[in-house]
């Protein structure tokens, strides 16, 4: 069916909306009554030690389709020109009705012999100008249209309010897709609820949403204790230290206290290529990152690397790690340097002595 006015039609909805009628709380338990039930009706509970920050109603709601309206509009009535037409057909159409005069009395003119001048005549085209459109009608009456759908609304953004709630012992109580009885009833035990004072009740069905507070009797909040649970001893001198230990294979290191020793292990090379990147924040470490890699080079990139990044360092990390390499290539470009340093002889394996004289260094 359909409500009829004088300015509109509205649809009549097939069934009574969602409500819910009453509610009732004592210390077993919780009843909510709802009018209008359906069998697609479902209830959600909330349970909060304080106010949300946000409509949970808002995130709950689906599209909610409202009642199709039409809008009616008396017909209008009145005088509108057909077309526009240019100024030449106008011209044509209206001549018939001006005023009409005597023609010229004098001879027609005729041929003039001997003329002094014959001039060439040029005959040219004018293009009228283009008819304008009809003119609009008078507006009709509408077409009945389905109003805005509610509930369909994009996800509200998550409240920011920077509240901390961390120091209650229990979350908040939520329990969806209650199902009413026969009678619309729906009964909940309180212990479900827990220690929480407020409840918001959120009744929906395809074609309604229907929202409802309670507030219940005040109940001492379940805290949590956030203080340190072991704290120092106060008659005692504590310092933080940080060190670095070698551990051999096999060996083994114990902490005393795991509640307060953090640790870090380095097993890899890689690890510690970082580890010392970041620490020092020297750019030129990224460029030995080959090292990493070094057995998955072939031995031609092997020599390109050594090549462009030869020095000291290099050179005793080869000769600590790749000893073949060393001797083949390393060896070589050491012997035949001009001025040798102390880690080039000592690399080679040449006599030390001569340092140990005061005037050696």
């Amino acid at each position: 069916g359909r409500f009829l006015s004088a300015a509109r039609t509205l649809d009549r909805r097939p069934v009574e909306p969602l409500q819910i009628a009453s509610v009732q709380a004592n210390a077993a338990q919780l009843v909510v009554t709802l009018a209008h039930a359906t069998p697609f009706t479902r209830l959600h509970v909330l349970a909060t030690r304080y106010w949300p920050a946000y409509a949970v109603q808002e995130r709950l709601a689906g599209p909610v389709p409202e009642p199709a309206v039409q809008e009616r509009t008396p017909p209008e009535s009145g005088y509108l020109a057909g077309r526009d037409i240019g100024d030449e057909h106008r011209y044509v159409l209206d001549r018939q009705y001006a005023r009409k005069f005597p023609g010229v009395q004098l001879p027609r003119p005729g041929l003039l012999l001997a003329p002094w001048s014959v001039n060439k005549t040029e005959t040219g085209e004018a293009e009228l100008a283009e008819a304008g459109d009809f003119a609009p009608r008078a507006p009709a009456m509408e077409a009945g249209r389905p109003r805005r759908a509610r509930g369909g609304h994009p996800e509200p953004p998550p409240p920011e309010d920077g509240v901390n709630l961390d120091f209650l012992g229990e979350a908040a109580a939520v329990r969806v897709n209650l199902k009413p009885d026969a009678d619309g009833v729906v009964r909940l035990d309180r212990r479900e609820l827990g220690n929480h004072a407020l409840v918001r009740l959120v009744a929906v069905d395809p074609l309604a949403v229907a929202v409802r507070s309670l507030v219940l009797a005040d109940t001492p909040p379940a805290l949590r204790d956030l203080r340190l649970p072991a704290a120092l001893e106060a008659g005692r001198a504590f310092v933080e230290q940080k060190r670095v230990e070698a551990l051999p294979a096999g060996g083994v290191r114990r902490f005393p206290d795991r509640a307060t020793a953090e640790y870090q292990v380095y097993d890899s090379l890689g690890k510690v290529h970082g580890l010392l990147a970041t620490l020092s924040g020297e750019a030129a470490l990224a460029d030995f990152a080959f090292l990493m890699r070094w057995p998955e080079w072939t031995r031609a990139e092997q020599e390109a690397y050594y090549s462009d990044k030869a020095c000291h360092e290099l050179n005793f990390f080869l000769y600590q790690k790749d000893r073949p390499f060393f001797e083949a290539v390393v060896q070589p470009f050491l012997r035949n340097k001009k001025d040798k340093t102390f880690l080039d002889r000592w690399l080679l394996g040449e006599d030390l002595a001569a340092y140990a004289e005061p005037w050696a260094f």
